[in-house]
């Protein structure tokens, strides 16, 4: 830290700092008149007072020292503002200075030179942002920028450019009232050891000059997607209802079962069906790892043989895939009062079947799928079929699924619109791979037979997408596929018409016609994975401020305590920290009001993280404490006083 510097404090009160060593007294105010004719200091005080930007209220009664931002827009930026560099060039701050009476007199200091501020200042971090003095260490000004004039009145060190005072008075000062948009493009200067979060380069079609996102929090509408989801996986049956007394609380190793047939799960509609069918499918929590899980009832199973079963499934967990859902164990149960079999599958939270997001009512064509203000509108074009784009995505990733299933000598037998599950947006899901197999023990597969079947059923599915209907009768294949001719791409109708006609024997003949598309859809996939991690990337940085603010507010007004002196929260570094605190959270405007500005308290709290070198004004509630510390100092502070507090916690009692 400086040196002997002093700080002026409006209500006369002074601050001196030796090294690390606060030393408050108080002192007469200098006569502001008293400053030599010509000096350039001058020009600062006696500038025109009409213009003069009203600070908020400092001193006596106020714990704040003078605000870092004009009062406008909130910054899009989390970490700094962002303001017009034409404007902020030939802004002065002002400080009060009040004498016994109640008279004021404005003394106008240097520029704004914070680094919080984008595209001014030095970028050496080592301000005082309360005062707005420009200075190192040592007390001397900063050898970047400008050079700047010192000048001593009554002990006070002033440091300002010599080239401001020449302009005139009315452009040095900012008219009342003034706001800054944060709209303005920052500047690469950044203080030293601060953090900045910028996002991954994507690679997109161009928007323009549009809305700026959101920089810091999560995006809405993938917020949205993952809350919904948490409510699927956190819903529990009423105890009041009926259904809960039909289900077993506990099967085996799985408790807190829920039906998902029966019941509408929060975010998605599913159909309904009764418990007396030969499938049930419900939601459940494992004991010991309390993750959710999908359990699959096969209801009075009865064709149990401890071999082959065992031979199926150890067949079916080989199955690993991102388009399957994977099967986890197979157990026999009476929970349910009978001999039921239950299949243990990955939960995946909200999908839903292609047959309950596409088609509302089965026997309508083109005008059962859903209004372009549904969530589906991104696939559906403006006739009201699906976009050629997407059925070519359900394409790829079915076949991919499919490759790996008759790969290893087995059948799906479950490609229909109610087995094959949408999650999300575009993510396909086979569910009840081989479940036949299972049901069917004492059959003789036959792969060939099998693997016809899935490409017959694979073609068929994509017509009943193509067309929007479900009932398709096979005299009714050639009108529905000039319909699909009519509406989509000679290669779509082609694809479909080969695997209806079994003109395809092996699911990699179906790669020459995707093509190119392949390519497409990777590329798509990239993009998410881009903006999956830019928002990653923001809730790190939430993280780390919420560990922070944890620590800090284990620290701040801790009441007495065994280990711990009982003044130990309002002494020493602890008063600081406490201090600290106020200065980030507890601003007001002018008026009085809370200043309410998101930019500042991360914009601190990053700079406190890093253990910035700029230095700050702390001011206590009534007046009488004034501090000027560095980021630097106020984080050792923090990780002693916590160090203390670790150790008082872990001592014996």
């Amino acid at each position: 830290m400086c040196q002997n510097t002093t700080i002026e404090n409006k209500n006369r009160f002074k601050c001196i700092i030796k090294g690390k060593k606060i030393m408050p007294h108080y002192t007469q105010q200098g006569d502001i008149s008293r400053i030599p004719d010509g000096s350039r200091l001058a020009s600062y005080m006696h500038n025109s007072k009409s213009s003069i930007i009203q600070s908020p209220v400092y001193g006596m009664g106020s714990p704040y020292a003078s605000p870092i931002h004009t009062r406008g827009g909130m910054p899009t930026n989390p970490y700094y503002a962002h303001y017009n560099n034409d404007m902020v060039s030939t802004f002065n701050n002002s400080v009060s200075l009040s004498n016994t009476n109640g008279d004021q007199s404005s003394v106008y200091l240097p520029h704004l030179h914070s680094p919080l501020v984008s595209g001014i200042g030095n970028g050496s971090g080592n301000n005082i942002r309360s005062q707005q003095h420009s200075s190192n260490r040592d007390g001397t000004p900063s050898s970047s920028g400008k050079p700047f004039v010192q000048e001593n009145l009554n002990g006070t060190t002033y440091f300002f450019n010599p080239g401001a005072c020449m302009e005139s008075g009315n452009n040095l000062m900012v008219p009342q009232n003034t706001t800054y948009h944060s709209n303005q493009t920052p500047n690469s200067d950044i203080s030293e050891g601060m953090y900045q979060y910028i996002e991954l380069p994507q690679s997109g079609k161009y928007n323009g000059f549009g809305p700026i996102p959101s920089t810091y929090f999560i995006s809405d509408d993938l917020k949205g997607e993952l809350t919904r989801r948490q409510l699927a996986i956190n819903y529990h049956l009423d105890p009041a209802t009926q259904i809960f007394n039909e289900v077993p609380q506990e099967v085996d190793k799985y408790r807190l079962l829920v039906p998902l047939n029966q019941i509408k799960i929060p975010g998605i509609d599913r159909p309904q069906q009764s418990l007396t069918e030969k499938t049930n499918t419900y939601k459940c929590f494992h004991i010991r790892d309390n993750q959710p899980y999908c359990l699959k009832r096969i209801i009075n199973y009865k064709n149990y043989n401890p071999k082959k079963m065992q031979c199926v499934v150890e067949n079916l967990k080989k199955l690993v895939h991102v388009n399957i859902i994977q099967l986890k164990e197979v157990l026999l149960t009476r929970a349910f009062s009978d001999n039921s079999l239950a299949m243990i599958y990955d939960y995946y939270p909200n999908a839903e079947s292609l047959k309950s997001r596409f088609f509302s009512n089965p026997n309508m064509l083109i005008d059962n799928y859903p209004s372009k203000n549904s969530r589906n509108s991104s696939n559906i074009r403006a006739g009201g079929l699906l976009q050629e784009s997407f059925l070519w995505n359900i394409i790829i990733q079915i076949s991919d699924a499919l490759r790996v299933v008759h790969g290893l000598k087995m059948g799906a037998r479950s490609i229909n619109l109610c087995k094959v599950l949408i999650f999300g947006e575009t993510r396909i899901l086979l569910s009840n791979v081989s479940v036949h197999d299972i049901k069917n023990l004492d059959q003789n597969l036959n792969v060939e037979e099998a693997i016809r079947e899935d490409l017959f059923s694979f073609g068929f599915l994509l017509l009943q997408l193509a067309c929007g209907r479900v009932n398709i009768l096979q005299q009714q294949y050639a009108t529905a596929l000039g319909m699909v001719g009519q509406n989509y791409s000679m290669d779509l109708k082609n694809c479909i018409q080969y695997l209806i006609n079994y003109k395809i024997k092996n699911i990699n003949d179906l790669m020459p016609m995707i093509g190119a598309r392949y390519y497409m859809q990777l590329g798509h996939q990239q993009i998410k994975i881009d903006t999956l991690e830019n928002e990653l990337m923001k809730e790190m940085e939430c993280s780390r401020l919420f560990r922070l603010l944890t620590k800090l507010n284990c620290i701040t007004e801790r009441p007495a305590c065994i280990g711990l002196n009982e003044n130990w929260s309002e002494t020493g570094s602890r008063y600081m920290l406490k201090l600290f605190r106020n200065y980030v959270f507890h601003q007001h405007n002018n008026a009085g009001q809370p200043w309410m500005d998101m930019a500042h308290i991360i914009g601190c709290l990053n700079k406190f993280d890093s253990g910035s070198p700029e230095r700050i004004q702390l001011v206590s509630s009534d007046g009488k404490n004034v501090l000027i510390v560095t980021y630097d100092e106020l984080k050792r502070c923090f990780n002693q006083s916590f160090d203390e507090l670790v150790k008082a916690a872990c001592e014996p009692v």
